[in-house]
């Protein structure tokens, strides 16, 4: 199965490693489609049962429903949800190529930048490399302070559902559970040696493997643009999206626990990749 014309990039993670600044850069190139939800999910949804994702689909509309009662405005259209979910129930590939293909407008690329494909099976990724001119972009980021975000994001959204707590109480509570194992899909994405296993069993011309911590760099992006064969264009390097409580310190004695846990994830990203970026040293030395 081909996609006519056009290039399709799957963004695969890792989560708070880049991937929102990724999808703003390519949102604003003028090669390149993006489609109306920031992150589709849908192979992921097909592959694990739609119904958890529809659900959040259909919560999205509520709340959309009412921002446009209220405001007359919103980020997504009803029609675009309403599209996104019959593409759900619908679940065959070639639903999601005439999806991404009626909207793209023929522009070059279409990017679908979901880090949660990145806890796709290997047959699974392996048929989204037949479509056609597939490529594949996963972002890492230091393993500690990509966790230490990700438990932080978690706790922001635990605290603004529930009304009531302590965010640094909650962090930790969280932090000890994705330690102790009681997390199993926060610690999967943290497991970088997995999805480079896979990765590195995919044509290696349509895999691109970056650092968060070189991403905010013209020479990156020029990578990245090479990559997808489209001309480079300005980027805000100034602007982190998504970026988190960044005063939320990462007590020393949770640093080394952490560090000592994510030890296998440095152990394989420096021998596939070859080095460790500077960054990521001081951690790596604790694990």
């Amino acid at each position: 199965m081909s996609v006519n014309g056009g290039i399709m990039l799957f963004g695969l993670g890792a989560p708070k490693a880049g991937t929102s600044w990724l999808h703003g850069y390519l949102a604003r190139h003028p090669e390149v489609f993006v489609p109306p939800l920031k992150e589709m999910h849908f192979f992921n949804a097909v592959d694990e049962g739609p119904q958890a994702r529809l659900a959040k689909i259909l919560e999205k509309r509520r709340a959309v429903v009412k921002r446009i009662a209220k405001h007359g405005a919103a980020e997504v259209s009803l029609s675009d949800l309403d599209d996104v979910k019959a593409l759900i129930e619908d679940g065959t590939d070639a639903a999601y190529l005439d999806f991404m293909r009626s909207r793209s407008g023929g522009r070059k690329v279409m990017a679908d930048i979901t880090p949660a494909y990145g806890l796709l099976s290997l047959e699974r990724l392996k048929a989204m490399q037949a479509m056609g001119e597939s490529r594949f972009i996963y972002l890492m980021r230091d393993p500690v302070s990509r966790l230490w975000s990700h438990v932080r994001m978690n706790a922001v959204r635990k605290l603004r559902k529930t009304g009531k707590g302590d965010i640094q109480h909650e962090c930790r509570s969280i932090l000890d559970n994705v330690l102790s194992g009681k997390l199993p899909r926060l610690q999967a994405r943290s497991d970088y040696a997995s999805v480079l296993k896979k990765l590195l069993t995919l044509e290696p011309a349509r895999v691109l493997i970056a650092f968060y911590e070189d991403l905010f760099t013209n020479k990156t992006v020029q990578r990245i643009c090479d990559f997808l064969e489209i001309a480079m264009k300005p980027a805000d390097f100034a602007t982190r999206v998504n970026e988190g409580r960044a005063a939320i310190p990462l007590a020393a004695a949770d640093r080394a626990r952490a560090a000592q846990y994510l030890k296998p994830q440095y152990a394989a990203v420096q021998a596939q990749m070859g080095r460790l970026p500077e960054a990521w040293k001081q951690n790596a030395g604790e694990a």
